[in-house]
């Protein structure tokens, strides 16, 4: 049952990659900022009990590993864009004829 649920969510996150992108990141990553923010708020409030302090602070640390975990994610995704960008660019340069990285110059030359 476990490894059913890794699987849909694996596929649902997939598919939310493909159709919203940045978009999904961005919540994402603004999700979890948000949420250590509170947490971090609630601390100074609950510092009075020792032990909602070490609950919030083991909350907290795992949300900031989260919060690496989602940047790298998004740093994953922007290099595979960037990088069918450079694709895109190379076949579109090819069909015209171009090659990728030579400058594109006129064939004039100057008669001294």
């Amino acid at each position: 049952m476990f490894n059913s649920l890794l699987q849909i969510a694996a596929v649902l996150d997939a598919w939310l990659h493909r159709n919203f992108g940045r978009p999904y990141m961005a919540m994402l990553g603004v999700g979890l900022v948000l949420g250590l923010g509170d947490n971090l708020s609630g601390l100074s409030r609950d510092l009075a009990s020792k032990g909602a302090t070490s609950k919030i602070l083991v909350v907290a640390v795992f949300q900031v590993a989260l919060l690496i975990n989602q940047l790298a994610q998004f740093h994953e995704y922007r290099q595979l864009r960037l990088e069918h960008r450079a694709q895109r660019a190379a076949a579109k340069a090819a069909r015209r004829g171009v090659v990728a990285g030579a400058p594109q110059t006129s064939e004039t030359s100057e008669e001294a």
